[in-house]
């Protein structure tokens, strides 16, 4: 019974110290400036709401393009979003930049719909398709005040 108790413990005693190296072997992540304080998923829309929770100014970078992507197959798969619709007046072009004041936020937002221009008979226009239900990410791109740049990378199902 000594020899079954001593086992026991030299068995979780190992468990323990072998979890903590495992622990202290994970790479720290990637600095964190932005927290998510809002989430709404509609059958027309998503839209997530962030805070910039560092004390210094963030720039978004090409905050008007739309970086979504659908994991299919055992990979992630980008899903087309127009900046402006195809065959209507010229868009402005977007910013480049946005810059996200300390304490500051922004927001996501997306209908749902995949979009792509289509030329027929010499006329553009833009065919919009729900998307199906799956597991998503966005992604934006931001550049941190020592001139790195990092990427949110938010992910959210949609049935």
């Amino acid at each position: 019974m000594k020899y079954i108790n001593i086992i026991l413990i030299l068995i979780i005693g190992c468990k323990s110290v072998s979890s903590t190296t495992n622990q202290q072997s994970i790479p720290p992540s990637s600095q964190t400036v932005f927290e998510e304080i809002d989430r709404i998923i509609t059958d027309n829309s998503v839209t997530i709401k962030f805070k910039n929770i560092t004390d210094q100014e963030i720039e978004i970078l090409n905050p008007m393009e739309k970086k979504i992507e659908i994991w299919q197959e055992g990979q992630w798969n980008k899903i087309g979003v127009l900046y402006c619709d195809c065959g209507g007046p010229p868009c402005p072009a977007p910013p480049e930049v946005r810059l996200v004041e300390p304490k500051g936020g922004f927001v996501f937002s997306w209908d749902r719909n995949e979009e792509k221009c289509l030329a027929t008979d010499s006329v553009k226009v833009t065919e919009k398709k729900k998307v199906e239900a799956g597991e998503y990410r966005a992604l934006y791109s931001y550049r941190l005040p020592d001139g790195s740049v990092e990427e949110v990378d938010v992910r959210f199902t949609l049935d």
